[in-house]
């Protein structure tokens, strides 16, 4: 990305500028892609070109750039106090890079990194160089919480690592990474498999999901309706709460919920079949406007927790994750089409290779499937009740 030389930075212009790298003054420059911009501080240090990420934007005005800029030319790039670089001085920089290389999409990905690093491993680790921080010092502020946050320690030591490696390819560390699990880390701690078991969501077994629907059915309130229809759909909370009366596709027979309601995050929406049942039960909503599940108020979408309280009150200690599951249960003990059977759940289908090839969102195969799943949950509701 080329350089765009300015006669100087203004406040005003921070967020009109287009991607680019603009220069400032005293080697500050603005780095700008999409919507995220970022300090950084350029210099050369013994013929060596030396880059030093400062925050963005958001966190660091331009006036604060500019004092970062002159204590640096100041006090050096390297803390005076011990002649090297302490990890609290540089791991921002590191997960700046790392964002830029690995291109995250997710926005919550860079506050993750920042806040389980500043939380968990500054307090140990922050103040020492990084070339003197050891395999001993990453035991002690991983120790604490690998029993009982393991999943949180297991991403930590991978956010560590990948902080030690930018540090060994910058020139402030030599040798091992401290943060490596193989060979490392795994001669100190368990495999996480026999420290966390995972704890999967509880699901209705398939063969009594009819029963649970007849329950459903008679209770007739939008609460039952909203677990039925998000059952039929294997449509997520968040995906079902949410919807409303104009993605619904009455012609073609399609629900179709918007791109950003999807987990995933792909950028299309997703296309639901609608079948006989689902009509059903649409057809007993009190509202065709707005949201299909209102609040009691009428001016909001259903509390994403009504259907988890719809499903207790029947006495089924379950949430719709665990329906989802009764689906893919069924699914796979049917005999279904595996790959449709996934993208009914709106699951991501094989590797990178296999999305690139499977490209089609299978509807027609999938309407075939949701129509016999339908017909089995309803298989114990008999016709005009």
């Amino acid at each position: 990305m080329c350089t765009i030389a300015m006669a100087k930075l203004r406040t005003t212009d921070l967020l009109k500028l287009p991607d680019g790298f603009y220069a400032d003054e005293n080697g500050l420059y603005l780095y700008v892609r999409g919507n995220s911009r970022t300090w950084v501080y350029r210099s050369t240090v013994d013929g060596k070109r030396i880059k030093r990420g400062l925050g963005s934007t958001k966190e660091v005005s331009l006036a604060q750039a500019r004092q970062k800029v002159l204590a640096i030319k100041l006090n050096g790039l390297k803390d005076t106090s011990s002649g090297r670089t302490k990890f609290k001085n540089f791991y921002l920089e590191a997960i700046e890079h790392i964002k830029e290389v690995k291109q995250w999409k997710h926005p919550k990905s860079e506050s993750q990194w920042k806040s389980t690093i500043a939380m968990y491993a500054l307090p140990f680790i922050g103040d020492k160089a990084l070339d003197k921080i050891t395999t001993d010092d990453i035991c002690k502020l991983i120790e604490p919480i690998y029993k009982t946050k393991t999943e949180t320690a297991s991403k930590l030591i991978g956010r560590l690592k990948a902080v030690f490696d930018y540090a060994q390819v910058k020139g402030f560390r030599k040798g091992y990474n401290p943060a490596v699990w193989s060979g490392n880390l795994d001669q100190y701690f368990a495999p996480k498999t026999k420290v966390s078991q995972i704890q999967h969501h509880k699901a209705v077994p398939w063969q009594d999901i009819p029963k649970v629907f007849k329950a459903l059915w008679e209770l007739k309130t939008i609460g039952s309706l909203s677990v039925m229809f998000g059952t039929l759909t294997a449509s997520r909370v968040k995906e079902f709460a949410l919807a409303e009366w104009q993605e619904i596709d009455w012609e073609n027979d399609i629900w179709v919920m918007p791109a950003g309601r999807r987990k995933d995050q792909k950028l299309f929406p997703h296309r639901v079949p609608l079948n006989k049942q689902i009509k059903m039960v649409l057809d007993r909503l009190p509202t065709r406007e707005n949201f299909l599940f209102p609040s009691v108020s009428g001016d909001s979408h259903l509390c994403l927790e009504n259907p988890r309280k719809v499903l207790r009150d029947l006495g089924l200690d379950v949430t719709m994750h665990g329906m989802r599951s009764s689906f893919r249960d069924w699914a796979a003990e049917t005999g279904q089409d595996w790959a449709a059977s996934e993208k009914a759940l709106s699951h991501t289908v094989g590797s990178e290779v296999t999305q690139a090839y499977l490209r089609t969102d299978m509807l027609e195969k999938r309407r075939e499937i949701m129509q016999a799943w339908a017909d089995w949950c309803f298989s114990e509701i008999k016709s005009g009740d």
